[in-house]
This record gives C-alpha cells, sequence and structure tokens, in this order.
C-alpha cells in the first residue's frame, strides 16, 4: 500500500509538470520582465546573474533568449515557469494567468465552471454546449471564441447529431475535459477514498462523444480512480493521433511501437499510471459503448459473446460470482421499470482477446474486472431516455455494492 501511495505521489509530481496550453503567452510575459527588471542576456555571465536571482537554472534562461550558448526554445514545463512567474510577479502560475487572460477568454474559461449535482451528490459540469448558441449568450463572434478555445486547455469542438429523428442534421459543440497527462485524464482517488479501490477506465474517450461525461463522473460518485484515453483512437482521421487503447498488440509487447518513439511513450505512460493505481484487490470497469440497436445495458467479464449467458465459467474475470449474478440481476430489475435492457454476454463478449485491455489488465493485476458497454443512443440522447446522471447513479450503487 505504501509503495503504491509513493508512486501516486511521484506521478502527481510528474503531472504538475505538464506543459500549458498558453505557453507562448507566458514565455513572452516572462521574457519582457526580464528585459524590464535586469537586462537581456547576452552571454553566458549575464544569465547566470538573473538565475541566481530567480532561483532557475542559467541554462534555461539561456533557452528563453537564445545566446551564443543555448538555442531559443518556446516549450518550458509548468514547474520552470511557476518558479519564474513566482520570482518576476510574485504570482503562482496558475493566478498569473488568471489575472492576464482577455476579457473574452475569462467568459469562455468560466463556462465550465462546476455546480453542485443534487442527484449525484458531487460538483459536475456541463457536458457540452451548442456552440452558436453559446456564442449569442456570451455575445462573442464564433472566430472571438474559437481563438479563445485555442488557448484553453481542455476545451474541444465536436460535431454532434442535432436528434435521433433527424441524423443527418449535425451542431457544432464544445466540450471540456480535464486534460492532465500526454494520452489523457488521470485522477487517482484521494487518500481517504483509496480503501474503495475502484478505478473506472475510459480508452474511447477521443472518438466516443458523451462517454467522458459518464466516465467521469461515475468515478467521482464512486470515489474512485479514473483515467482516460482523450487524445487517440485506432481510426482516427490525423494519423498523429491514431492509438488504440481498447486493443493493442502492445499490451503483451510495446515493442511494435518502436516505429513510433512519441506514441510508444504515450502508451507505455498510460499503462505506468495504472501501475500506481490498480492491484489485485482492485475493482476495475473499462466503459465502452454499443450500437443503438443493441440493449441498453452490457455488463461483460471475460466470457464469449453467445456462449457465456451465466456467472459461472472458467474464464471469469470476477472472483465472486454468485454475488456479481445478485447485483446484476437487482440491477436489471430497476431499469425494467424504464424500460431498459441488460444483458451480460448474450450479444457482446469479451474473451481472452491477449491484445484487449481487460484481459491486460486481469493477467497482470488478477484485479477483478468487468467491461460495461453503454448503447450509444442512451447516452447521446438522454431526454429519451432516464438522463444520464440517472445512469451514473445506477451505474455507481451497483459498483459499490460490489465492493
Amino acid at each position: 500500500m505504501q509503495k503504491n501511495i509513493h508512486k501516486k505521489n511521484k506521478k502527481m509530481k510528474d503531472i504538475n509538470k505538464a506543459e500549458l496550453p498558453n505557453n507562448h503567452f507566458i514565455v513572452s510575459k516572462i521574457k519582457e520582465e526580464i528585459i524590464k527588471k535586469y537586462k537581456q542576456p547576452k552571454v553566458k555571465k549575464d544569465a547566470e546573474i538573473i538565475a541566481k536571482i530567480t532561483g532557475v537554472s542559467s541554462s534555461t534562461i539561456q533557452r528563453f533568449f537564445g545566446t551564443s550558448n543555448a538555442k531559443p526554445c518556446e516549450t518550458y514545463r509548468k514547474t520552470t515557469l511557476n518558479q519564474l512567474t513566482i520570482a518576476l510577479f510574485g504570482k503562482k502560475i496558475e493566478e498569473f494567468i488568471g489575472e492576464n487572460r482577455s476579457e473574452e477568454e475569462d467568459l469562455v474559461a468560466h463556462i465550465f465552471d462546476k455546480r453542485y449535482n443534487k442527484l449525484l451528490n458531487i460538483d459536475t459540469r456541463q457536458n457540452f454546449y451548442n456552440f452558436d448558441l453559446l456564442c449569442l449568450r456570451l455575445e462573442l463572434s464564433p472566430e472571438i471564441v474559437d481563438n479563445c478555445i485555442k488557448n484553453l486547455k481542455g476545451f474541444r469542438l465536436r460535431y454532434r447529431k442535432s436528434s435521433s429523428e433527424y441524423p443527418l442534421n449535425v451542431v457544432k459543440t464544445l466540450e471540456y475535459f480535464e486534460d492532465n497527462t500526454d494520452y489523457g485524464t488521470f485522477l487517482p482517488a484521494s487518500e481517504e477514498n483509496q480503501s474503495n479501490n475502484i478505478t473506472i477506465i475510459n480508452p474511447i474517450g477521443y472518438p466516443e462523444k458523451d462517454i467522458t461525461f459518464i466516465a467521469h463522473y461515475l468515478a467521482q460518485y464512486v470515489k474512485g480512480n479514473y483515467i482516460a484515453n482523450e487524445k487517440f483512437s485506432k481510426n482516427a482521421t490525423n494519423y498523429k493521433k491514431r492509438l488504440a487503447f481498447v486493443n493493442n498488440p502492445a499490451y503483451q509487447n510495446d515493442k511494435v511501437l518502436d516505429e513510433y518513439p512519441e506514441k510508444k511513450n504515450v502508451f507505455q505512460n498510460f499503462c505506468k499510471d495504472l501501475d500506481t493505481i490498480v492491484n489485485e484487490n482492485s475493482l476495475v470497469v473499462i466503459l465502452q459503448t454499443a450500437k443503438a440497436k443493441r440493449s441498453h445495458f452490457h455488463i461483460v467479464f471475460g466470457g464469449n459473446d453467445n456462449k457465456y449467458v451465466g456467472f459461472n465459467f472458467p474464464e471469469i474475470t470476477f472472483d465472486k460470482p454468485d454475488v456479481l449474478e445478485n447485483k446484476v440481476n437487482e440491477l436489471k430489475e430497476k431499469i425494467t421499470k424504464d424500460n431498459l435492457t441488460l444483458v451480460t454476454h448474450e450479444e457482446l463478449g469479451n474473451n481472452y482477446d491477449k491484445d484487449s485491455l481487460h484481459y491486460y489488465i486481469y493477467q497482470k493485476y488478477k484485479a477483478n474486472i468487468l467491461t460495461i458497454y453503454l448503447n450509444i443512443g442512451l447516452i447521446s440522447y438522454p431526454d429519451m431516455f432516464i438522463g444520464n446522471q440517472k445512469v451514473i447513479q445506477l451505474l455507481g450503487d451497483f459498483l459499490v455494492e460490489l465492493i
């Protein structure tokens, strides 16, 4: 346990070094202030003088300006910039950014502020905004809002079907996700909640709409760990973003990614983060989506589709099949009242595919693991069903009762 906590704390330090979205703006302000208070360093000796005053290495100061000994650089870690903003402006970097945003950026930045959710008893953000309506409400032009988004971390634009009745009609929407790793989101549970030992994994946050909202707040609702891929997908149009997290032979041997060192590093970071939050006592839940024509909920745990319909078979990835069966039947009874359906392996399986995330986690950690598929219609058109908050509540209560 102590080892896991140490790993977690180390990882949180690493996250704190993540690059910032408006790096260029911050760097330019720091440069201006250094020149104003001191002078532009032209040689190593000048940089060493400024370094002593600010507490940052002289090589970093040289890289800011590109002296005779160093090429200029525009990308710096958060810890470095934080040290400089404190030394030069007397403010931590978050305060500095907040105070130096344009009025328009500040307006856009606050649209995803958290609000108390009475049903879930947690603070949540809005799932998404219709982009055109948002511009009207903020009284800003679409061009201005577009420019603001480029400087705000975790903001992204998506196109959605306007309704299930008119699938060819699409609308432009704005979403937000917690962007704190090179693959997306990593939010370990607080130390007081570690005893729950529930981990929610969202491997499809980038290609699939709405799953991020449910996965993120499901993890918060059960007071568990949350890890999500929000930047890559198997079939991404942009080749730089083509990287699979649901099934990938790299789970067995990451040398298959040797041709793509940057992607390999991202994949390894995802796996290293799993190491800090998953162990043999964990309950791990992978969230995925199923086609709209399928059942609303699919809870699978190691069986092949149609072959294993029960709860007791050799390949099961949950060590208390009787408990699982009872809780699944209770959940099925609850959702039947809302005309929703729940199945196990009748339609979808996740038998031992060695390239799958499900198999990788079960083999490596011997943890209890479920993959839950949610009908894409259920979560994309919540007004037609029970609403995404109710989905979170039902799944959350089910998972807490399993541990």
